[in-house]
């Protein structure tokens, strides 16, 4: 009994070592950014950019995201993956995304659900951080 009990435990442990060792292949593999398009604003003082973030292996995700800047603060891949402070808009990347500034205070953008079946996961805030930025949307870009 005790040794059937050991070869249970070393079985076990062995199993859940593999699981651990394919989560980190897949999942720990880090993050991919891409930048896809850089608009500053008429006056200069703001730039929206969009970019994709892709992760997670064979089970995968990928978000795209609209981030407000200012010179002062320029965009940065680093500052994006700590905080969401500059965040306006995010989606997944089945969604058709397009944007632009209407004025120095107010940027459009437009999404639709692409070819995708099911419905679009998004995020949309009304402004960006400071509140000096409206950002309004439409669907069916």
């Amino acid at each position: 009994v005790v040794t059937l009990g050991l070869a249970a435990v070393g079985a076990m442990t062995t199993f859940v070592g593999a699981i651990a060792a394919i989560v980190f292949f897949f999942w720990g593999r880090g993050t991919d950014y891409t930048i896809e398009m850089t608009v500053p604003s008429p006056d200069g003082s703001r730039v929206a950019t969009l970019y994709t973030g892709k992760g997670g292996g064979a089970a995968g995700w990928c978000s795209q995201v609209i981030s407000v800047n200012t010179d002062m603060d320029p965009f940065s891949i680093e500052h994006e993956e700590k905080s969401t402070l500059y965040q306006v808009f995010r989606s997944d990347c089945e969604a058709k995304v397009a944007f632009r500034w209407l004025s120095t205070s107010s940027l459009h953008i437009e999404f639709s659900k692409g070819e995708q079946t099911g419905g679009v996961s998004v995020y949309m805030s009304p402004s960006d951080h400071s509140g000096r930025i409206k950002v309004e949307y439409s669907f069916g870009a």
